[in-house]
């Protein structure tokens, strides 16, 4: 096996391990989570070592969408509207969670990982705390303008970004009680863990289903529109 490969995808691999890159340019890196067309539940990561959960399959499966119904696809139905919310919304974000991040700025040491049980593994302090937490936020919310908005990738970032900013807040909010209670398990560390990948899927699940109401539109606004209709 070599040590650093490229598959017939063009993803690269790491001693067989998908390797994931966010300077690449390619959209298809961004939209590697939401592919409905691909019934694989594991496809590799966007950014980062490994497999993520394929979005768009389990939206299938759920029956929630049609395995054609791809964002880029559907790219160009998005309504306007809809696309000035998406571009707003990761900004938002990272406004709740570094104005979250300010109240660890005077605190001693704030818990910064979490077991899957809920129990704070390591800390650090405040200003560390709070400078990386904004940090994050802010690489989240520039992430879909970096990826461009070929074929929707902007969309699919966008709702990483989202899912991304999710489990930090709700990761804020479990520290914040930790400070007080020190010790303690935090489920809203695991809840927002969880919660992460719902909000992706209910971004892009909901901007398909708006998109598809739009092309719903535009086809019977085309059949109006023939002599003798």
């Amino acid at each position: 096996m070599k040590i650093w490969s490229r598959d017939d995808e063009g993803v690269r691999r790491l001693f067989g391990i998908p390797v994931g890159t966010p300077w690449g340019k390619d959209p298809r890196i961004a939209l590697r989570s939401f592919e409905p067309e691909n019934p694989s539940l594991l496809v590799p990561r966007a950014v980062g070592i490994g497999w993520d959960l394929n979005l768009g399959a389990v939206a299938v499966r759920m029956g929630l969408i049609r395995p054609d119904d791809s964002l880029p696809d559907l790219n160009e139905y998005v309504p306007e509207n809809l696309r000035r919310g998406l571009v707003i919304a990761p900004w938002v974000g990272a406004g709740l969670a570094s104005a979250a991040a300010l109240g660890f700025v005077k605190a001693d040491r704030v818990a910064t990982s979490w077991s899957f049980g809920g129990k704070p593994r390591t800390y650090m302090g405040g200003v560390a705390a709070a400078l990386t937490i904004t940090g994050v936020a802010t690489v989240a919310a520039l992430y879909p303008r970096w990826v461009g908005k070929d074929d929707g990738a902007d969309i699919a970032a966008t709702a990483q970004a989202l899912g991304i900013q999710t489990a930090v807040i709700m990761a804020n909010l479990a520290a914040s009680k930790e400070i007080r209670h020190p010790g303690r398990r935090q489920p809203l560390a695991v809840i927002g863990a969880a919660l992460a990948p719902v909000v992706m899927g209910g971004v892009l699940v909901g901007t398909v289903k708006v998109a598809l109401d739009a092309v719903a539109v535009s086809l019977t606004r085309e059949a109006g529109a023939r002599p003798g209709a």
